[in-house]
């Protein structure tokens, strides 16, 4: 892995800088948090999801919030991520969570 460069430091440290500032509500600077670090790094998409823990309950997807995907690629990815097979793979980051 290569070590974060300085330039990268300021990048990230102004994207930050500006999405603090900005007069809008939480969902706002999560977009313009996820959107700016897309650039930086050169990524395609990105999702940002909140899920709803209830104790021995399936967890509930509450929030979802991307960019970058077009529609047949998003109903991939979120059919992908709600799959059965995939249970092994959150599960235990559920579980460490709760």
């Amino acid at each position: 892995m290569n070590p974060l460069q300085e330039s990268d430091a300021v990048a990230i440290t102004r994207l930050l800088g500006d999405v603090a500032a900005q007069p809008a509500d939480s969902n706002a600077r999560r977009r313009s948090l996820m959107n700016g670090l897309t650039r930086l790094i050169d990524a395609d998409a990105w999702a940002w999801t909140r899920l709803q823990l209830a104790g021995d309950k399936p967890p509930r997807q509450i929030l979802m919030l991307h960019g970058g995907f077009d529609s047949h690629r998003l109903s991939k990815w979120a059919g992908a991520i709600e799959h059965p097979n995939m249970k092994p793979v959150t599960e235990a980051l559920v579980t460490e969570a709760v």
